[in-house]
């Protein structure tokens, strides 16, 4: 599961890349998106044409892969807090996983950021035992350290959609928003409406720099302390400032072919 407007297309072409650079079972892309053009002009979904350049390239590696979007302009603009979220520094989209209980999906299912890099098989993550609990979450790396020891970055989940259903957990984070404005939001409500919690192994989320048995790289916002204090807040489609945060020889392969198509999907 993925979730953007249009602009996200350049994370969702580096994460379909990059899971074919890896991966070799068929995969289905839920992608939500909405319509919320009258907060920002950028707030739309991507077009027909986008979606169905993903779907094409996905059946590259499998014909049975493919691309499924999700308009839940509806469900977002019937919450009393949406007008809440449209200025904070993460945009309104990151919160559509909550209406995931809504759409019809897999019992069981990955969400990933639109800042995510596959750097590996993602089947064992995929196939992991997750009986009695909603969802599956690394650490966080600020969080850990400013917020609590357990608390999760929700850039990566894997997410147990008939638990999830079962206890309501969605509603709950749903209704914790309409009640406060948190600064991380979506992953706030998560951290304080999780029941039992399930820890991934930090390679499915790796959110300062690879390792070689790392699986997912998430550029998140990350703090550095040399040579001076300062954030860094480097995505996987700046492809000439990789070198600040990671090594881009591990990136170089899938990023080069993301520049060989990114004009054309844009153009869409």
């Amino acid at each position: 599961m993925v979730c953007g407007n249009r602009y996200a297309v350049k994370g969702l072409l580096v994460i379909a890349l990059s899971y074919l650079r890896y991966n070799t079972r068929p995969v289905t892309i839920h992608f939500l998106s909405m319509d919320h053009s009258e907060a920002n002009p950028k707030f739309v979904p991507p077009t027909k044409g986008q979606y169905d350049y993903i779907d094409a390239l996905l059946k590259t590696g499998h014909p049975e892969s493919k691309l499924i979007s999700y308009d839940v302009t509806k469900e977002f603009k019937a919450q009393k807090w949406h007008h809440k979220f449209n200025k904070s520094s993460y945009t309104p989209y990151a919160l559509l996983r909550l209406f995931s209980d809504h759409l019809d999906l897999p019992e069981k299912v990955l969400y990933l950021d639109t800042d995510t890099f596959i750097l590996g098989d993602l089947g064992p993550c995929y196939d992991m035992d997750m009986g009695g609990y909603e969802f599956a979450g690394a650490l966080d790396q600020l969080g850990t350290f400013w917020i609590g020891a357990t608390y999760q970055n929700s850039g990566v989940l894997l997410l147990n959609m008939p638990q999830i259903r079962a206890t309501g957990l969605f509603s709950k984070c749903r209704d914790f928003l309409a009640r406060k404005h948190p600064i991380l939001a979506d992953q706030d409500a998560l951290y304080h409406n999780v029941g039992p919690k399930k820890f991934l192994p930090q390679i499915y989320n790796e959110q300062v720099h690879s390792h070689e048995d790392t699986v997912i790289r998430h550029f998140s916002k990350t703090l550095r302390w040399f040579p001076f204090f300062h954030l860094l807040n480097v995505k996987p489609w700046h492809v000439d400032r990789i070198s600040k945060v990671d090594d881009p020889a591990r990136f170089h392969d899938v990023l080069a072919d993301y520049l060989s198509r990114i004009e054309e999907l844009e153009a869409l």
